[in-house]
């Protein structure tokens, strides 16, 4: 049963001011929660079929997943963000700031440390990545002023997360991706606002643009009471343009990296599309075809955006996909091989507008492919 006065505080909060998107952001967290933890959820994962040793099949085969592996949603293992090693993948349990371990072999799921305690309804962990010398960044938005919003830092053998990056604009941090020299990109939802963050920790603001605004409004009907722009963050195949989401106004935007590194004009690259890209989300590059795939979390969708703007969807709704967020390809090799046999695509699912409707929502771990 939903709890109706947070409801309404949730309506009362469009009215509000003092705390800017913020406070809206967060609150939305806190229904999310709710919802979710009442109904079945886990986290899902999609993986390709194999490919030859002396070159990797691009996922143009897809097929529809079947289920593989189950979280416990009464224990808030509510999955978001993702990213994964040679040996494991790692989500971020949303709505209690723990990142969880799943052996690729096995499928044992156990806890990666100790991160701040996200106070009930109080926010949410995002984005995950690692550097190259092996630490875990985690992005966390949080309302209470317990917990700063900022990028979180685990290193390598250490038991205890710590904050490694802030900026007062960074009110809702989200995508975290590296690039060559060890900058790490932010995508900011709320704000629509890229950071980048210096290996030292320092915080600038790269770019700022009405293309990366959210809009509830835009595809309609609206159904989130927040506005949800820049989103997933991905690199061309040259490394060239950033590749942004803008999750309400169903497009992906391209920004031209200078020669310099600043941020070049950023322009539209495919949409707006409400048929196809309404909840644009989670995106990753396939390295092996040069297009992008995108996790379209309010239509249940997971589609292919190639580099001569074609949209090809690859599995909808009518399947298991419910509130798909992140997506993780997967190269590295498996237990006892040599060179890598497959490419493996991994989603978490959230599930939020099925189990807001009071309807079971379809969520497992995935398993996909030709």
């Amino acid at each position: 049963m939903t709890n109706h006065k947070f409801v309404k505080s949730i309506a009362h909060s469009k009215e509000l001011t003092f705390y800017d998107p913020k406070l809206k952001m967060l609150l939305l967290f806190g229904l999310l929660v709710f919802v979710l933890i009442s109904s079945n959820i886990m986290a899902v994962v999609v993986t390709s079929a194999e490919k030859s040793p002396q070159q990797q099949k691009p996922l143009s085969s897809y097929s529809k997943s079947a289920v593989v592996v189950n979280f416990d949603p009464k224990k808030g293992q509510l999955p978001e963000g993702l990213t994964v090693n040679n040996k494991d993948i790692f989500v971020a349990w949303a709505p209690i700031g723990q990142v969880a371990k799943i052996d690729k072999n096995t499928l044992t799921v156990s806890k990666y440390g100790s991160w701040p305690t996200i106070p009930p309804n109080k926010g949410f962990m995002l984005g995950l990545n690692f550097d190259k010398q092996g630490n875990l960044y985690a992005a966390i938005a949080s309302l209470s002023p317990q917990l700063k919003s900022g990028v979180y830092r685990l290193s390598p053998g250490a038991s205890n997360a710590t904050l490694f990056a802030k900026h007062q604009n960074m009110t809702f941090p989200n995508d975290l991706l590296f690039d060559k020299k060890g900058q790490l990109f932010v995508s900011d939802s709320s704000s629509g606002t890229l950071f980048i963050v210096k290996p030292n920790g320092n915080v600038v603001k790269w770019l700022t643009d009405p293309l990366l605004k959210g809009d509830r409004n835009f595809c309609p009907p609206a159904q989130l009471p927040v506005n949800i722009g820049a989103n997933g963050i991905a690199f061309d195949k040259n490394g060239t343009s950033l590749f942004v989401t803008n999750t309400d106004r169903a497009s992906i935007i391209r920004v031209p990296i200078m020669k310099d590194g600043s941020a070049g004009k950023p322009e539209l690259f495919v949409g707006p599309d409400c048929k196809n890209l309404n909840g644009a989300d989670g995106i990753v590059l396939d390295k092996n075809s040069g297009s992008f795939i995108v996790a379209v979390n309010k239509l249940n969708k997971i589609v292919r955006v190639s580099m001569d703007k074609k949209i090809t969807i690859l599995e909808s709704g009518g399947g298991i996909l419910d509130f798909p967020a992140s997506v993780k390809i997967d190269n590295a090799t498996t237990s006892g091989q040599t060179t890598p046999q497959q490419q493996i695509l991994y989603i978490t699912n959230f599930g939020f507008i099925s189990a807001s409707k009071h309807l079971t929502p379809r969520t497992a771990l995935l398993k996909a492919g030709p």
